[in-house]
């Protein structure tokens, strides 16, 4: 239903009930008449950040799973208590926090306000719960032996995350990096505080034309948001189903 709702104040000069006379005024006016230069620029904006975000998010999951549940370290309780604190606290809370950081304590030595760059850093950490959390689960199915047979065989630390953990959390690496991916590309709390129109992804431009009144034009964009995922989720069923992740 919010799909077909979507579909239909796409097609409207102006959002209202169905009937026929409804029906008669449906095009794609507000398709072509939509900023082709806003919308392109969101779009690449957020196909960075759906590649950035995701990457160095399940970088660091992996890097802090490992030292959770592997290494030695007497404080390593304290790293996964911090790896799960975002998802307790408001993004709101990173929003303003990070922009008056970049405002007011980095705007001489680190100019990022406007930029992606002020973007990237606080999705991480607002999504690095989600990459922990699904790390952790798949890790700790993994038993302790394995590692120690590929050390007994000669391997160093280096190879055998390489050779024998990175290949069987490659299923679990691969669902995370496409959910955080699409977390990304749909977040509009962390953006609609930090954007400014050099940093807009199309969740702000969507935001952007219904504060206008723009209800047609802002369906559109959100309309094209949904097609353009279509792909990307194809491409990852093709993937899982070839490599034996997942039945589809």
């Amino acid at each position: 239903m919010p799909i077909l709702t979507l579909l239909w104040s796409a097609g409207l000069p102006f959002l209202r009930p169905m009937s026929s006379a409804a029906f008669a005024s449906l095009s794609l006016k507000n398709f072509r008449d939509l900023p082709e230069g806003l919308v392109i620029s969101g779009l690449g904006i957020s196909a960075a950040l759906m590649l950035l975000v995701p990457t160095i998010t399940l970088t660091l999951s992996v890097a802090l799973s490992w030292v959770v549940l592997r290494s030695r370290l007497r404080w390593r309780a304290v790293f996964d208590f911090f790896a799960f604190l975002p998802h307790a606290v408001p993004k709101i809370v990173f929003s303003v926090a990070a922009w008056l950081l970049a405002l007011f304590v980095l705007r001489n030595v680190l100019p990022i306000y406007g930029t992606i760059w002020i973007l990237v850093p606080v999705y991480v950490v607002a999504t690095l719960s989600y990459g922990t959390r699904m790390i952790n689960g798949a890790l700790i199915q993994i038993h302790r032996e394995l590692e120690e047979s590929a050390m007994v065989a000669g391997a160093g630390l280096a190879a055998t995350l390489r050779a024998v953990l990175l290949p069987l959390l490659r299923p679990a690496i691969l669902y995370a990096w496409v959910w955080v991916a699409l977390l990304s590309y749909r977040e509009l709390t962390i953006p609609v505080v930090l954007s400014t129109n050099d940093n807009q992804p199309l969740s702000v431009i969507v935001w952007s034309l219904v504060l206008s009144n723009s209800s047609g034009q802002a369906s559109a964009v959100a309309v094209t948001m949904l097609a353009l995922m279509l792909p990307v989720l194809f491409v990852y069923a093709t993937i899982a189903r070839r490599a034996g992740i997942a039945r589809i």
